[in-house]
């Protein structure tokens, strides 16, 4: 007769323990931390470019 697969068996639950060390904690935060820094500079200057360019076309109207 065949064992069924349970939860206690999938490999999965073996690295359980490596994201409780505060080390890894630390670097996926500060990774994260400055991924988002890091893409939030592109989000700021697209938005800049585009408040300039409705700017831009508002006074080009008006003239």
């Amino acid at each position: 007769m065949k064992k069924k697969n349970n939860e206690n068996n999938l490999p999965i639950h073996e690295g359980d323990g490596f994201f409780k060390k505060p080390i890894v904690r630390f670097v996926l935060i500060a990774g994260t931390v400055y991924g988002a820094i890091y893409l939030s500079r592109y989000f700021i200057n697209a938005s800049a470019e585009t408040v300039r360019a409705c700017k831009n076309f508002r006074n080009a109207c008006v003239e």
